[in-house]
């Protein structure tokens, strides 16, 4: 499979969606969560909706991806960053909202505005727990690819693996498996390589060595 291409291409095609879905995935999950978490009416019109569908698992919103987005590509990103979204949200509203009310006081009596607050005091405050979030929700993106392959998929890892099944192909399947254990273990190291390069500045020792 590697010396034909086969695997590379399976590959490559999760992992473009997984990068495209996680992306999108975080960039709403940390605009909502904000919002959420600073504007008490923002949060009453989120939440109810927020915890309707957090208890939804992405296998059972595959039907709904079809109807809604059709078997291309747009389907299996949006699954993927639906599974994201969710833990990212919750981690970046209660990160917005657990700011020591000192912190935020200090700043207005400096005489900072609004948007100065949560820019220099709210957002550099709450950004450990949306780094917390950040790496559970890109776990999660690996797991929901395989549901998200679901969807008419013609390559992909969950493809493979879901295909080897019908055939009875164990050793196939476990290439699949190990292939998401291993890319997905290489760029979480990445990623807490990168927050203890470039995170000191928000995030404590101790702290980024528990990422």
């Amino acid at each position: 499979m590697i010396v034909d291409g086969e695997l590379a291409n399976h590959v490559g095609a999760s992992l473009m969606r997984i990068i495209i879905g996680y992306a999108n995935g975080c960039v709403w999950a940390i605009i909502l969560g904000s919002a959420a978490g600073r504007i008490a009416a923002a949060r009453g019109l989120i939440m109810p909706v927020m915890n309707l569908v957090r208890p939804i698992s992405p296998v059972a919103l595959v039907p709904l991806m079809i109807i809604w987005f059709g078997i291309g590509e747009m389907s299996k990103v949006v699954l993927v960053g639906y599974t994201a979204f969710i833990t990212i949200f919750f981690n970046t509203m209660t990160g917005v909202a657990s700011v020591p009310p000192t912190r935020i006081r200090a700043a207005q009596t400096l005489g900072a505005s609004g948007f100065s607050v949560f820019r220099l005091v709210v957002f550099p405050s709450a950004i450990p727990y949306i780094l917390a979030g950040m790496r559970i929700g890109l776990g999660l993106a690996f797991m929901s690819v395989v549901a998200a392959e679901l969807i008419a998929a013609e390559e992909g890892i969950g493809f493979l693996i879901i295909q080897s099944r019908y055939s009875m192909l164990v050793d196939r399947m476990f290439v699949g498996l190990l292939c998401l254990s291993v890319i997905g273990f290489s760029i979480d190291y990445l990623f807490r390589r990168l927050i203890r390069r470039f995170g000191g500045a928000y995030v404590g020792k101790e702290f980024s060595e528990t990422l």
